[in-house]
């Protein structure tokens, strides 16, 4: 309501507009999720919101009833796009990496075990603490350095966890990073894991905090990316999945890689957002088998989820 008196009383304050219009859609967002959890059918609440969105005579009243009298304002049909997205695809909902409470006891515990040190003293500077898993889930290998800076400068890649581990790229399963409070110097140590794959062949997580997804994964590159496998796809672009802190997909799209992190580029692309996880995981067709890009490799849908607060794109 504020932001509707403020637009009123300065019409020409284009930066309001731009405000409004972010939160009618946060509104128009949360209102979907409030009512599909209420049981209603998906497909019909999103040819609902569509039938809405292009009758523009309907009046404010009836447009904020059917939408459970979340929201008081008129869209139009571009602006109902990506909640009729979200509302029409509740299955592609790929929850985040890692519980991060039994992740975070794990890693104490290794932490502990290996490099007690840590626990009890200040460092100058961030201590990382890289961890390499086997397939079985224990520590295969295991190192301690020190960043010069502050954790947010912290932006590990494939490349960079296969130089620390001393194996392949393409053994490297997925590129993870979790910060871990010590209670004892109320410093924080940043831990840089991965698990060890073999290339060529489909991944499954041996952790609990990665769960299988191929299923999901093959989904969202069949449904938002049918261009890009039917033309072919090389290994010099990335396939992205944006979702919010509970797993929810918000965006996709298609980025050349390069030396810069993937959620580094996404937050350039969308300034104000903040991303917590990130995984690479590799895309099998229904028989399980990996799909390839056009030089051979295979191809990869990279994962990112915002952090808990974080504003949607």
């Amino acid at each position: 309501m504020a932001t509707q008196l403020m637009v009123a009383v300065a019409p020409w304050n284009l930066p309001l507009w731009w405000q409004l219009r972010r939160f009618r859609f946060v509104v128009e967002v949360d209102c979907d999720r409030r009512v599909l959890k209420k049981g209603l059918d998906p497909v019909t609440y999103g040819e609902a919101l569509l039938a809405v969105g292009q009758n523009s005579r309907y009046p404010a009243i009836v447009v904020g009833a059917l939408l459970a009298l979340c929201s008081a304002f008129m869209v139009s049909a571009a602006q109902l796009e990506a909640p009729v997205k979200m509302a029409a695809t509740p299955d592609l909902r790929k929850p985040p990496p890692t519980d991060e409470g039994s992740l975070g006891r794990k890693f104490e515990v290794i932490v502990r075990e290996r490099y007690p040190q840590l626990l009890s003293e200040t460092v100058a500077g961030v201590p990382v603490v890289n961890l390499l898993f086997k397939g079985d889930g224990t520590v295969e290998r295991s190192s301690t350095e020190v960043l010069a800076g502050s954790p947010d400068t912290f932006r590990p890649t494939e490349a960079s966890y296969a130089k620390t581990f001393n194996i392949k790229p393409e053994e490297v399963g997925y590129v993870g990073v979790q910060g871990m409070k010590i209670a004892a110097t109320g410093e924080e140590i940043l831990i840089a894991f991965t698990e060890r794959k073999n290339p060529g062949q489909p991944f499954v997580s041996s952790l609990a905090m990665a769960p299988d997804t191929r299923d999901i994964d093959r989904k969202i590159v069949e449904q938002y990316f049918a261009r890009e496998l039917h033309s072919g796809v090389s290994s010099r672009d990335s396939l992205w999945a944006l979702f919010d802190n509970a797993g929810h997909l918000l965006k996709t799209g298609r980025a050349t890689a390069g030396d810069e992190p993937i959620d580094r580029i996404l937050r350039a692309r969308f300034p104000g957002i903040a991303t917590q996880y990130v995984t690479a995981s590799p895309v099998t067709d229904h028989d399980g088998h990996s799909v390839n890009t056009t030089d051979g490799k295979p191809l990869q849908l990279f994962s990112i989820w915002l952090k808990k607060g974080s504003q949607f794109p």
